[in-house]
């Protein structure tokens, strides 16, 4: 139960933190963030997985980053999308039980990913 707890309070303190700093660094920090969660799978991947895992999670890091740098030079929404995007990549390694990360972090990912998506999405 910790994972959600503790990935509820950073959500929302990231919420706030993300609503009073100024637009473009707000953004500019959502889209390097989204882009180093998905470099998190990789490192794992590469620490602990196979050539299969690796080739995955490289896939996904690509797609974390573009949807990254997409989102800071275009639609805003692209970083919300990204975010969705990686709790659903983040559930889907929990119940898979891959663990190349700590078994803490997919649900904690997960949890996070879909909190700040959906301010990204609604503010």
């Amino acid at each position: 139960m910790l994972p959600f707890g503790a990935a509820i309070v950073l959500a929302v303190v990231s919420c706030v933190v993300h609503a009073v700093l100024a637009p473009e660094l707000a953004r500019a920090i959502a889209a390097v963030l989204l882009g180093g969660l998905g470099g998190v799978y990789l490192g794992g991947a590469l620490h602990g997985g196979g050539w299969p895992s690796i080739v995955v999670a490289a896939v996904a890091a690509v797609i974390c980053v573009g949807l990254g740098a997409a989102g800071l030079r275009g639609p805003e929404w692209l970083l919300a999308v990204g975010f969705l995007l990686h709790a659903v990549w983040d559930w889907v390694h929990h119940a898979l039980e891959r663990r190349w990360v700590g078994p803490w972090w997919p649900p904690f990912c997960a949890v996070f990913d879909l909190i700040f998506g959906v301010y990204l999405l609604v503010r």
